[in-house]
C-alpha cells in the first residue's frame, strides 16, 4: 500500500483534501452488499464490548454469507463510534439472515453495553470502477471518504472513477473499493471511497498520482481532471477507520 497518502494518494485535491475495513476482493461477484450498523458503547466499557460482539460473531456470523466485522473510527466527528458489519451478502442472503438464539444473544450480552445506537446502511459494492486485487485487502486501518455526488451526475462519476482505475492498476500494491449507498437519504452520503493501509507511516509518502495520470492521459491533463471532479462532488468528508476485527 505505498504511496497512499491521506490526501487521497495525491489524487484528489488541492482545492479540499480532504472517507470495515470491510474485506471485498476483486473476484467478489458483483452485485454484493455490506451492511453497516454505528455502535456507541458505554464509556469505560468499550474493551468488554469488543470482546461480546467478537464472541457473538464468532458464534453466528462465522460464515458467508453472513460473515461479520468491526471498525472503530478514529478521526472526524465520528471518532469513537464502532461500525459493525455484516458481508459482503446480497438482498436475498438478507431474507435468511441469523435469527433465533441470535436474537437472544446480542440482547442478552452486547445490548447492555451500547450506550447509542447510530445510523443502519447498506452499500453496494461497485466492482467495476474499484480496484483492489485479491489478497491485497488484509490490512489494519482505511482512510474512508463519504462523497456527496451532484445529482445526475453518477455516469459523470463513473467516468472519472474509470480514469483513476487505470492509474491504480500501474501502481504495485495499491487498492482503492467504492461503495454507492442503496438507501439515499439525502444526507451527502453518497459514496464511500476507501483507501487501505497497514501504517501511519505510508501517510508521509509522497505521491506520484498527478505524474501516474499524465503519462497515461497526456501532460497538463490533470488540471481538467480535478475540475471535473470537483464540479461533481460539492463535499467529502474524510475520516479513519481501525479494524478491530474481521
Amino acid at each position: 500500500m505505498k504511496k497512499i497518502k491521506l490526501l487521497l494518494v495525491g489524487m484528489l485535491f488541492s482545492a479540499f483534501l480532504l472517507s470495515s475495513t470491510i474485506t471485498l476482493a476483486q473476484d467478489t461477484p458483483k452485485n454484493v452488499l455490506v451492511e453497516t450498523i454505528y455502535l456507541m458503547p458505554e464509556k469505560g466499557k468499550e474493551k468488554e464490548f469488543e470482546k461480546a460482539v467478537k464472541l457473538h460473531n464468532d458464534t453466528f456470523h462465522g460464515k458467508a454469507p453472513h460473515q461479520a466485522g468491526m471498525n472503530l473510527v478514529l478521526t472526524g466527528p465520528e471518532t469513537g463510534w464502532y461500525v459493525w458489519y455484516m458481508g459482503p451478502t446480497t438482498y436475498t442472503d438478507l431474507d435468511t439472515r441469523p435469527t433465533g438464539d441470535h436474537d437472544g444473544d446480542w440482547t442478552a450480552k452486547i445490548d447492555p453495553l451500547v450506550k447509542k445506537y447510530g445510523k443502519t446502511e447498506y452499500w453496494k459494492y461497485e466492482d467495476a470502477i474499484s480496484y483492489s486485487p485479491e489478497g491485497s485487502l488484509d490490512t489494519k486501518y482505511s482512510n474512508i471518504w463519504i462523497v456527496d455526488l451532484k445529482r445526475g451526475s453518477w455516469e459523470t462519476f463513473k467516468e472519472v472513477m474509470t480514469k483513476v482505475q487505470a492509474v491504480y492498476k500501474k501502481r504495485t500494491g495499491d487498492t482503492f473499493r467504492i461503495y454507492s449507498n442503496q438507501f439515499n437519504a439525502d444526507d451527502g452520503r453518497d459514496v464511500a471511497m476507501l483507501f487501505d493501509f497497514n501504517k501511519w507511516a505510508e501517510l508521509d509518502e509522497d505521491s506520484n498520482f498527478k505524474a501516474d495520470y499524465e503519462a497515461i492521459n497526456g501532460k497538463d491533463t490533470f488540471a481538467a481532471f480535478l475540475k471535473e471532479w470537483e464540479s461533481i462532488t460539492p463535499s467529502i468528508k474524510s475520516a479513519v477507520w481501525l479494524d478491530v476485527f474481521k
